[in-house]
């Protein structure tokens, strides 16, 4: 189902700590600007430094809900990545994919806009990208 007309949607292809404070200084200012809760749909490689990338978005985050990275061996089970996020002290689910969890985001806040990042790894931004059919100029 489409996101309720005021939300919105991102996705950053950002795996490392130092990505995730750029993004999260980014998403801090646009919460300062326009603030909405903030979900993030993470799917990590199991090389990445998971914690290092999540840990910037405590005190942002409303809830991180984890994925598998589509076609990828090497990435971390989403069930493991939530359970980091849970460390980190995250409301955190794993899901199968990435519709699956918008549609759970927006069935818990039907009545409300929000912006859902969708990040963690390159290899998760380019299968949403062919998944959604939507190539980049």
């Amino acid at each position: 189902r489409p996101l309720n007309t005021g939300s919105e949607l991102w996705l950053d292809g950002g795996h490392n700590p130092a990505a995730g404070r750029v993004l999260a200084a980014a998403l801090a200012d646009m919460e300062e600007r326009h603030p909405k809760p903030l979900f993030l749909i993470c799917g990590m490689l199991a090389n990445k430094d998971a914690a290092g990338f999540l840990e910037n978005f405590q005190g942002l985050a409303t809830a991180v809900h984890t994925v598998p990275v589509p076609g990828e061996a090497s990435g971390l089970p989403a069930d493991r990545l939530a359970a980091t996020a849970r460390k980190l002290g995250f409301q955190s689910i794993a899901h199968d994919n990435a519709a699956t969890a918008i549609a759970i985001i927006q069935n818990e806040r039907p009545d409300h806009d929000v912006r859902i990042v969708i990040c963690g790894s390159l290899y998760l931004a380019g299968a949403i990208l062919k998944q959604s059919d939507y190539i980049p100029r």
